[in-house]
């Protein structure tokens, strides 16, 4: 008897948790924007609420709240029935190009010393090797050259 009553309990308790959940759930999905574009991902969503379609921030014009964000970045925004869902990126702690361009420069004078060493102590040693070191260093030097004019010419 205590086994049929504790099923019965167990069953009530589920078909409970079912009609929470339908009615939870029973909110009209056409006036809810869960992905970028909207819910049809085109941009434009149907809805019987009157929507503002002017607004400014510099003269508060339709605009009923504001936060300022810890970083910047740009995401598609969800709104979900009383709440409005972004993403923010972190700022990158990246060189310049600038930066970038100045420390090829500076590590391009170390090579091209160390170079000149290593190519110095092999022509007093007489290796035979030499004359392909060369070649293989000025076809890098070309090939880096042209890298760096391509990404110098895009600033």
């Amino acid at each position: 008897m205590k086994l049929l009553h504790s099923k019965r309990i167990n069953l009530l308790f589920i078909l409970i948790l079912q009609i929470f959940s339908v009615n939870a759930l029973s909110f009209d999905m056409q006036e809810q924007w869960p992905m970028f574009g909207g819910p049809h991902g085109n941009g434009q969503v149907t809805t019987s609420n009157t929507i503002k379609n002017e607004w400014s921030v510099r003269t508060g014009k339709n605009i009923k709240w504001q936060v300022e964000l810890p970083a910047g970045g740009q995401s598609g925004i969800t709104v979900w029935q009383d709440q409005v869902l972004f993403t923010i990126n972190k700022p990158l702690d990246t060189a310049t190009f600038s930066q970038i361009s100045d420390n090829i420069a500076n590590k391009k004078q170390i090579f091209e010393q160390a170079f000149q060493s290593t190519v110095a102590k092999l022509i007093a040693d007489g290796d035979q090797q030499l004359g392909t070191l060369q070649q293989q260093a000025q076809q890098a030097a070309q090939v880096w050259q042209n890298f760096y004019n391509k990404e110098n010419n895009k600033t």
